[in-house]
């Protein structure tokens, strides 16, 4: 029995479209160079909202806890990702909120993965955390003084 030619346009097809990707053992594409981390020098408004997000003490000792187990495990650390934003042309980002929602990653070689999400109400000056377990977002502190930077950088 001679293979189709379908055979043959299957097997160039699956070449063609696995070349250039990343795979880790468990045949999932690695996604390393599609995710954008902030950073909290980062210029406009989302940078500003970063830094109140980070001067949250709970946030602050959460990042130390997943650093310390990432970096045990292989990992090179954290990274906060902007999902959504009530300004999304401006912070380069595809999804429109009313709130600026940040996730924290987990940062491994061949994966990363979402640990904690926060989010920051522009309107009601209110930084909260996601509880995925109980589909909550609690109310948590940070330093008001980054009040007015954001003032300045969300104009």
């Amino acid at each position: 029995m001679k293979p189709s030619y379908l055979l043959y346009a299957i097997l160039v097809f699956s070449i063609f479209a696995c070349k250039g990707k990343k795979y880790n053992d468990f045949g999932n594409e690695i996604l390393e160079d599609k995710i954008s981390y902030l950073q909290a020098n980062d210029p406009g408004c989302k940078g500003a909202v970063l830094k109140l997000v980070l001067s949250s003490q709970k946030v602050q000792s959460l990042l130390s806890s997943v650093d310390e187990t990432v970096k045990k495990n292989g990992g090179t650390g954290h990274g906060f990702v902007l999902d959504a934003s009530p300004h999304p042309q401006a912070d380069g980002i595809t999804k429109e909120s009313d709130k600026y929602e940040f996730s924290v990653h987990e940062i491994f070689p061949d994966m990363h993965s979402v640990v904690a999400q926060f989010s920051y109400n522009p309107v009601k000056k209110e930084l909260y955390q996601f509880g995925p377990l109980n589909n909550v977002n609690t109310i948590i502190d940070y330093d008001t003084s980054f009040l007015r930077n954001i003032a300045r950088a969300c104009q």
